[in-house]
Order: structure tokens, then C-alpha cells, then sequence
């Protein structure tokens, strides 16, 4: 659900005109929370913990244009 969120709101997020302090508000407003939303329905296990870190980490790159390819 999250990732679905976060394709909406590409063109916005990983535009580099757009400055890195506005697309973070951006981010913790829209994304974050349909995130920790969406967790609210079943049970947090640590792996589950690991993969929701994981994938707000995979997001917060994209943000600020850093790869490890």
C-alpha cells in the first residue's frame, strides 16, 4: 500500500528542483503515515519491524537521489 502511495507522488519526490526539506515534510505527511496505517492491521513482528525500517529507509534514498547501484 505504502509503495502505491509513494508511485503517486514520484514526480514530486525525486524531482531535484523541488528542495530535500519540503519533500521530507512531503514524505512524513503522505507516505509515512499510510504506512504506519496500513500496519495497524496485524501483528508487528520483528521481521515485520525490519521490513517496514527497510522499506522507509529504500524511500528516504530515492528522496535525496543516493544509489548503490
Amino acid at each position: 500500500m505504502d509503495w502505491d502511495r509513494w508511485r503517486d507522488f514520484t514526480g514530486v519526490l525525486c524531482d531535484k528542483k523541488v528542495p530535500t526539506k519540503l519533500k521530507v515534510l512531503h514524505y512524513k505527511t503522505s507516505i509515512k503515515q499510510t504506512l504506519m496505517y496500513a500496519c495497524e492491521s496485524w501483528p508487528v513482528t520483528q521481521r515485520t519491524e525490519d521490513r517496514m525500517n527497510v522499506t522507509e529507509m529504500s524511500m528516504l534514498r530515492h528522496i535525496n537521489g543516493i544509489s548503490y547501484e
